[in-house]
């Protein structure tokens, strides 16, 4: 296989299976409050976590360069898709609410490292000509993920809350929407990084 049609097939694939990692997400960050306040915990420490998330996420951006650096853009992204779902599922089994900070605070960091990992590797994957459809594209699946995702967990979790309390419900979903985005991996195992990439 030629490098440019190498660097398109691990385009088409990157584009399809992060779907999955965006709807993951976007359920995420959908349930999170919902389950937060479900538990009873209060309204300023629910403006702490949420607070704290996005403030790892802006400040800490940073080390996606020396992981990517160390890793490549490939590994950099499976690494940081393995670890955000499992604080995900973890997050829905949790009910102390120091430890959902923490979890929060890893979940903002691994997040950002992807968000800054995904455009080099984007730009790798793609020539200057077809480099602007690739980000617009990504940008598209992002916000439809994200708002297919709210659609998706706010149905689930109405039915799962006709056969278990509201706030089992709730974990479950937060449980399940973690284990969608370890679907991202099956993909991204599948991209060939050559070392010049990454």
């Amino acid at each position: 296989m030629s490098a440019k049609a190498e660097k398109q097939n691990n385009l088409r694939i990157y584009l399809f299976f992060v779907i999955f990692y965006y709807i993951s997400l976007g359920g995420f960050n959908f349930l999170q409050s919902l389950y937060i306040k479900e538990l009873k915990i209060s309204d300023n420490f629910l403006g702490l976590i949420i607070s704290a998330k996005t403030f790892v996420y802006a400040i800490f951006a940073f080390l996606a360069v020396i992981v990517i650096n160390k890793l490549g853009k490939k590994r950099t992204l499976i690494c940081s898709t393995i670890i955000t779902s499992f604080l995900t599922v973890l997050f829905g089994f949790s009910t102390n609410k120091y430890l959902l900070l923490i979890l929060t605070i890893l979940h903002g960091l691994t997040i950002s490292i992807f968000a800054v990992t995904e455009p080099p590797f984007l730009s790798d994957n793609s020539d200057k000509r077809r480099s602007i459809k690739a980000f617009s594209y990504t940008f598209s699946i992002n916000m439809f993920s994200v708002m297919f995702s709210y659609l998706l967990f706010g149905k689930l979790t109405y039915v799962l809350s006709l056969y278990f309390s509201y706030l089992i419900a709730l974990r479950f979903s937060i449980i399940i929407s973690g284990l969608i985005g370890f679907i991202f991996i099956i993909g991204a195992i599948k991209i060939n990084e050559k070392k010049k990439f990454g």
